[in-house]
């Protein structure tokens, strides 16, 4: 049909592959050669939800998983719902060339990460600039696939709550809400993020618009 695949779709979607049999070592040495090679937003954030995932000797989560397939979101690929209260770790996400999603998630280890293991903070920084840089590179080269800001501002929202920086945290809540109004996992993240909060979440966002805010 003409369309061109970015390469670096390639280098994401063989990292989706790999995560998805627990081969996260491989997929994030995959993903870090994608980015030289070729980056697109899609590698930036699989590559943070790889960081985020706790070292597999990590006790299972002690509190159940929010389900994995959410009715009114089709981004549930690029989303890991795996803890309450919106405190995931953010999800993979990649589509291959046909149109279909596939998911990514990752691995790394100090300060417990969503109560499921131990992530370390140079891990959680590393994270964080990545989910930055996938909105901000996004914006200016898309992706050569569906744009997935949405997810990357809840996925950046979700690590900012448990960095305990919850009025950022609501503000990329209020933005993915914004550009996917229809979502009730963003809804039910921006309200429990706001609440007790005395500033509006919709003002919350001025100054965060920016994949560097």
């Amino acid at each position: 049909d003409g369309v061109t695949v970015p390469v670096g779709m390639a280098y994401n979607n063989l990292a989706n592959l790999l995560s998805s049999q627990d081969r996260n070592a491989e997929a994030t040495h995959l993903l870090r050669a994608g980015l030289k090679l070729q980056p697109i937003a899609y590698q930036y954030n699989g590559l943070a939800n790889l960081l985020l995932k706790p070292p597999r000797s990590a006790p299972p989560p002690s509190v159940p998983p929010i389900a994995a397939a959410i009715d009114d979101d089709d981004d549930a690929w690029f989303e890991d719902h795996s803890i309450e209260d919106h405190s995931a770790d953010g999800g993979g996400g990649a589509e291959v060339a046909d149109g279909s999603e596939a998911a990514s998630d990752g691995g790394d280890t100090e300060g417990t990460f969503g109560g499921v293991g131990e992530v370390s903070t140079q891990a959680l920084d590393e994270a964080e600039e990545l989910l930055r840089t996938a909105i901000a590179h996004e914006r200016a080269h898309g992706c050569g696939a569906r744009p997935m800001e949405q997810a990357y501002r809840y996925n950046l929202g979700n690590l900012l709550q448990q960095r305990e920086r919850r009025a950022e945290a609501a503000a990329q809540y209020q933005l993915a809400l914004s550009l996917e109004p229809a979502s009730s996992t963003y809804r039910r993240a921006v309200d429990n993020a706001t609440e007790g909060l005395t500033t509006p979440a919709a003002a919350l966002t001025e100054g965060a618009t920016q994949g560097a805010a």
